[in-house]
């Protein structure tokens, strides 16, 4: 059973506290959890990850817990993942996330530079990581 989270529990409240672009929290699934309303002009990106155990997932039907994206180290260095055919919205969506991921890497001025592609006939998704200069 979950319940509810209101103005009465508020001494339950723990604080995370300060983080900087980059920092991570990780927590159970079933954490009631929240963060504070963005007042800067930026946009707060966010990133979820869900760990399904291989043995737990292969019997579950649903797509929600099944590996969207898993990569391989291919030729030169890229990065392949299997994308699923036609699916055009999931295959955009991936691209979407790593490019986001890519640019968005903490510690790197300007994120890392790759190229993305989804060949929608092979169902793969191709990330070149540029050499740094």
């Amino acid at each position: 059973q979950i319940d509810d989270f209101t103005d009465q529990d508020e001494e339950f409240e723990r604080e995370v506290g300060h983080l900087d672009p980059g920092d991570v929290v990780v927590h159970h699934a079933l954490t009631v959890h929240h963060a504070p309303s963005n007042l800067t002009s930026g946009r707060r990106r966010g990133l979820v990850v869900n760990y399904v155990p291989e043995h737990v997932a292969n019997y579950m039907a649903d797509d929600l817990y099944q590996p969207v994206l898993e990569f391989h180290v291919g030729e030169a260095g890229n990065l392949t993942a299997a994308v699923r055919a036609n699916w055009p919205a999931r295959q955009v969506f991936a691209a979407t996330t790593v490019q986001c991921a890519l640019v968005g890497w903490h510690g790197v001025e300007g994120g890392i530079k790759h190229v993305v592609r989804v060949d929608a006939d092979a169902c793969k998704l191709t990330v070149e990581i540029a050499e740094p200069h």
